[in-house]
């Protein structure tokens, strides 16, 4: 991800970081929608990305991102598996 002289993120990386969790969100898709929803799963990255907002350098932001997502994830599936 670029950032240019003065510390401000570019337009480029911001999209390319833009792409990048629309990819996080269809692996989780594919992995979690089926058990706990779309809805769900969407809402899960929505709040992981947000949660690093304020992160300046953001070359690790998407990983970080689909770690904590799928870790959220996983409770909820594993919560509404002891619900059923």
């Amino acid at each position: 991800m670029g950032v240019d002289s003065e510390g401000s993120e570019t337009s480029e990386s911001l999209a390319r970081e833009a792409e990048d969790i629309r990819d996080v969100e269809e692996r989780l898709l594919r992995t979690f929608g089926a058990t706990v929803g779309t809805d769900t799963v969407r809402r899960c990255v929505e709040s992981a990305y947000a949660h690093y907002a304020h992160i300046r350098v953001r070359t690790y932001v998407v990983l970080l991102t689909e770690r904590r997502a799928a870790r959220d994830l996983r409770t909820l599936r594993q919560a509404q598996s002891h619900i059923a």
